[in-house]
């Protein structure tokens, strides 16, 4: 076996470890996502413009959906039968856009005259 063959079987073998882990932890993820996002629209719907907070949740919950949807696919096939690039990527650009959905919120709130409310923000980002 030549060295570049094992290199390739052995990146192989780390991608799908890593694919495997990250799909374990979605779950968790997701629930934890939903809850932080509700907590955050009910504490701040008298502070922040009601068609914001709607479209930013509306946004997160129709990405969470595509995560579930996501999650199931991976489970129904398991990680024998699936193409790991094309899921690894399909996962990394999801993860993209649900971070910048919470940086555009945190945009938002620096831009408010309440100092908790930049100070949420402020811990949000970091």
């Amino acid at each position: 076996m030549t060295a570049e063959r094992l290199q390739a079987d052995t990146r192989s073998l780390v991608l799908r470890e890593l694919t495997r882990l990250f799909y374990e932890q979605l779950p968790r993820a997701l629930l934890f996502n939903l809850l932080v996002s509700t907590v955050f629209v009910t504490v701040s719907w008298t502070i922040l413009p009601k068609i914001f907070l709607i479209s930013w949740f509306g946004t997160l919950l129709t990405i969470t959906f595509i995560r579930y949807l996501l999650l199931r696919s991976f489970l129904s096939r398991g990680l024998e039968n699936i193409d790991v690039d094309k899921l690894t990527g399909t996962a990394a650009a999801i993860a993209l856009i649900v971070g910048c959905t919470w940086a555009a919120l945190s945009a938002v709130l620096l831009m408010t005259d309440l100092a908790i409310v930049q100070i949420m923000a402020t811990l949000m980002i970091c």
